[in-house]
């Protein structure tokens, strides 16, 4: 998973081509198996956000792409639900 992570890593000073990251990657992992694990990856997200919050020098910016009914709110529902709103900043 950490090659995975990797991938997704941009650098603050780094110019972002979102075109470069394929929207339909799973990175070899069903659905299926996401969504069994998804409750222990809602907690690992929580603690990482509130470990950024109080760290308070770095954070977190999430890129949801994709046209009307693509699933955009059902990913905001379903995984950052575990996020503290009061933290979170959200932009169209």
């Amino acid at each position: 998973m950490k090659n995975e992570v990797n991938s997704l890593l941009v650098h603050p000073s780094a110019p972002v081509k979102l075109s470069k990251f394929d929207p339909d990657t799973t990175f070899g992992t069903k659905k299926e198996e996401l969504m069994k694990d998804l409750d222990k990856l809602v907690l690992k997200m929580e603690e990482f956000q509130h470990k950024l919050y109080v760290e308070n020098k770095n954070a977190l910016l999430i890129f949801l792409q994709g046209m009307d009914t693509s699933g955009k709110d059902g990913v905001i529902t379903h995984v950052v639900k575990g996020f503290n709103p009061l933290s979170c900043r959200v932009e169209s």
